[in-house]
């Protein structure tokens, strides 16, 4: 599940305010911080995520907000938001497209489930980056070196997964038709498009 207080950053980005007062933490915690949704609203899209994606999110969310508190370190702060991406993106490509999960997690196997879940976490930093880029653009123009570069990286790992579940399923699909058995009237009913 997914604690309300996410919900309140992503919607905050989503209106492109990364400046969180003491007061709206202060009635978070009094008013229940801790409800919990299935899922993350992304502009009306649902976005069922990992712990590490969220803790991402609420990462990037506190070093826009120190840039904006304190534009001096902007620069300082966009380099290690970067840091951060990269860092992410090459992680979960090693455990999930480098099936190092297999050995870290103890996973027998990498599902389609364990593809969609990281799927959708670049999904959601795909949606982040140009809201983020655009905020250290209006505090520091020269800071935003680096984004074009790591939204390519996550892009890339993107079309990796969605080249992995398609194996995944066009062997499933392959097995099913080895085992069918075609009997009059062909095509089945079943097949009949």
């Amino acid at each position: 599940d997914i604690p309300s207080d996410f919900q309140k950053i992503i919607d905050r980005i989503a209106e492109n305010e990364f400046i969180c007062s003491k007061t709206e933490i202060f009635n978070s915690v009094v008013n229940g911080g801790l409800q919990a949704n299935p899922v993350l609203l992304v502009e009306g899209k649902p976005y069922a995520l990992v712990a590490a994606a969220l803790t991402l999110v609420q990462m990037m969310n506190d070093y826009c907000n120190c840039a904006s508190q304190l534009p001096i370190v902007a620069l300082y702060h966009s380099r290690n938001i970067i840091d951060l991406m990269r860092t992410f993106n090459s992680r979960s490509c090693q455990l999930v497209i480098g099936a190092g999960a297999l050995r870290v997690a103890g996973l027998k196997t990498i599902t389609i489930g364990n593809l969609a879940l990281v799927s959708r976490a670049i999904q959601l930093v795909l949606w982040l980056l140009p809201k983020v880029k655009a905020h250290f653009a209006k505090l520091e123009p020269t800071s935003v070196a680096g984004f074009d570069t790591i939204e390519n990286d996550f892009t890339s790992h993107m079309k990796e997964i969605e080249a992995k579940i398609l194996v995944i399923v066009s062997d499933l699909v392959g097995n099913q038709l080895k085992s069918w058995d075609a009997r009059p009237p062909v095509p089945s009913q079943a097949l009949d498009l």
